[in-house]
C-alpha cells in the first residue's frame, strides 16, 4: 500500500512542479510591481481597477472550485459506476471536447483550399 502511495505522489510531481513555478512567477511580479523604485505602481492605480481585479480573481476562484467539484464527481461516477442512466452520453460528450478542434480546423482548411475556397 505504501508503494502505490509513492508512486501515485510522483506522478503528481510535474503538475505540481509547473503549478508552483506560475505561483512563483506571479508573486514576483506583483512584488516587482509593489516595490517599483520610480514609483509605487499600485498605489497610482485607479480604484475601478482594483475592483475589477479582485472581481477577476473571485471569478476564477468559484470557477476553479465549481469546475473541480462538477469534474470530481463526475469522474468518480464515470470510474466506479459501471451501468447508471446517462453514462453513454456522457462519454460521447467528453469524446467530443477531443474531436471538434479537429473539424473546426478542417472545415476552415476546406473553407480556404476547398473547390469554392477563397485560394482555389
Amino acid at each position: 500500500m505504501y508503494k502505490g502511495f509513492l508512486r501515485f505522489k510522483s506522478s503528481l510531481l510535474p503538475g505540481t512542479a509547473i503549478s508552483l513555478l506560475l505561483l512563483g512567477f506571479a508573486c514576483l511580479l506583483f512584488l516587482t510591481l509593489y516595490f517599483a523604485r520610480d514609483a509605487n505602481t499600485l498605489t497610482q492605480i485607479d480604484s475601478r481597477v482594483y475592483g475589477l481585479l479582485k472581481f477577476t480573481l473571485y471569478q476564477a476562484f468559484l470557477s476553479t472550485v465549481l469546475s473541480l467539484i462538477v469534474g470530481v464527481l463526475l469522474a468518480w461516477a464515470l470510474a466506479h459506476q459501471s451501468h447508471f442512466r446517462g453514462r453513454g452520453l456522457l462519454v460521447a460528450l467528453f469524446s467530443s471536447s477531443l474531436v471538434l478542434p479537429t473539424l473546426i480546423v478542417v472545415f476552415g482548411l476546406i473553407g480556404i483550399f476547398g473547390r469554392n475556397g477563397t485560394i482555389n
